[in-house]
C-alpha cells in the first residue's frame, strides 16, 4: 500500500490497527464507500472526502494524544462498569430466587404482605451496587464522548455526542432519584412506617407515591431508548473512525439486537441481559484496544 503520511508528523501512527488485507477492504469513513483501487492521495468519489482519512492511520492520526487517552479512559470506566453489572445481575438473579424460596409465604385476601428483614436488606444493597455500576458507566460513556476537534467537523458527529451527553446527564439524575426512593421504600418497610403494609390498604400518600415512581420509571425508560441509540450510533462512528470494520459492524447489529435479547432474555432467568451485557462488554473492551494501540504507538515513535 502506498504511503501517505508525512514522517514528520507527529501524529503518525508506525502500525495500523487493521492489516490491508482482502478481508478488509478500504471504505470511506463518512458515506462508506468502497475505496479499493482508489488512490489516497484522491478524494472520494462519492462524497468527495479525501481518501487519506479512509486509510491508515485515519482521522484519529490528527488527535491529540490527551484526547485519545480521555476516550481510552472511557472505554475502561465502561467495561469495567459492565463487568460489575453482569456479576451484579447474575448475583441478584441467584440470590433473588433463594430469598424468595426460603421466604415464601402465602398472603390471605385482605392480608398485607410481610417482607422479611432479609429480601429488604438484600433488595437495597442490590439497589446501591446497581446504582454504582450505571453511574460508573454513565462517566465512563460521558469520558468515551469527549470533544474531538482536531479532525474535519464532517466527522465529528457533533451532534450525536452532544445528544449523547444530554441523556447520560438525564440518566444520571434518572438513576440516582430511584436509588433514592429504593433508600426511603426500605427505610419505610424496616422501621414499619409504610402505611399500606400496616394496614393492608393503599392511602393517599402510598397512591401518589406510586404515580410519582410510575411517572419517573416512564421517563427513564424513554431517556434510555434514546441514550442507547445515540450512544451505540456513536460508537458505531467511532469504530469507523478508527478504521475498524469488525467492531463497526458489531455495533451497528448490537443496534437493534441488543434491546430484543433484553426484551425476550429478561423471560428466561435474565439469560438476555446478561447475554447482551457480555456483548457490550467485549465491544468496549476492543474498541479500547484500539485506543490503546494509538496512544503505544504514538509513545514509541515519540518516547518523551
Amino acid at each position: 500500500m502506498p504511503e501517505h503520511s508525512n514522517n514528520n508528523d507527529p501524529y503518525r501512527i508506525e502500525k495500523p490497527n487493521l492489516p490491508d488485507t482482502p478481508s478488509h477492504p478500504p471504505v470511506c469513513v463518512t458515506c462508506n464507500y468502497d475505496l479499493s483501487g482508489t488512490d489516497p492521495d484522491s478524494p472520494c468519489p462519492e462524497c468527495g472526502l479525501p481518501a487519506s482519512l479512509s486509510y491508515p492511520p485515519g482521522p484519529f492520526a490528527a488527535v491529540n494524544t490527551e484526547t485519545l487517552r480521555a476516550i481510552r479512559k472511557g472505554f475502561t470506566l465502561a467495561f469495567t462498569a459492565c463487568v460489575l453489572y453482569v456479576i451484579i445481575v447474575v448475583l441478584n438473579t441467584a440470590g433473588s430466587i433463594y430469598i424468595n424460596i426460603a421466604h415464601f409465604q402465602i398472603v390471605q385476601p385482605g392480608q398485607p404482605y410481610t417482607f422479611n428483614r432479609t429480601q429488604v436488606i438484600f433488595g437495597l444493597i442490590t439497589n446501591l451496587l446497581n446504582t454504582g455500576a450505571v453511574l460508573l458507566l454513565v462517566y465512563g460513556c460521558w469520558k468515551i464522548t469527549s470533544p474531538i476537534t482536531e479532525i474535519p467537523p464532517g466527522l465529528t458527529r457533533d451532534s450525536t455526542r452532544r445528544t449523547t451527553r444530554v441523556t447520560l446527564v438525564l440518566q444520571a439524575i434518572g438513576t440516582i432519584l430511584s436509588f433514592l426512593f429504593g433508600v426511603y421504600n426500605a427505610v419505610t418497610i424496616l422501621t414499619g412506617s409504610s402505611t399500606w403494609l400496616q394496614s393492608g390498604t393503599f392511602q393517599t400518600s402510598d397512591i401518589v407515591i406510586l404515580i410519582i415512581l410510575a411517572v419517573l420509571g416512564i421517563a427513564v425508560l424513554a431517556n434510555m431508548i434514546v441514550l442507547w441509540i445515540q450512544h451505540m450510533l456513536y460508537l458505531k462512528h467511532i469504530a469507523r473512525l478508527t478504521l475498524d470494520q469488525a467492531m463497526f459492524a458489531r455495533a451497528k447489529h448490537l443496534i437493534w439486537s441488543g434491546p430484543i435479547m433484553v426484551i425476550i432474555g429478561s423471560m428466561c432467568f435474565m439469560i438476555g441481559p446478561i447475554i447482551f451485557a457480555i456483548l457490550y462488554t467485549r465491544l468496549h473492551l476492543l474498541l479500547g484496544r484500539n485506543f490503546a494501540n494509538m496512544i503505544a504507538q504514538r509513545e514509541r515513535a515519540h518516547p518523551s
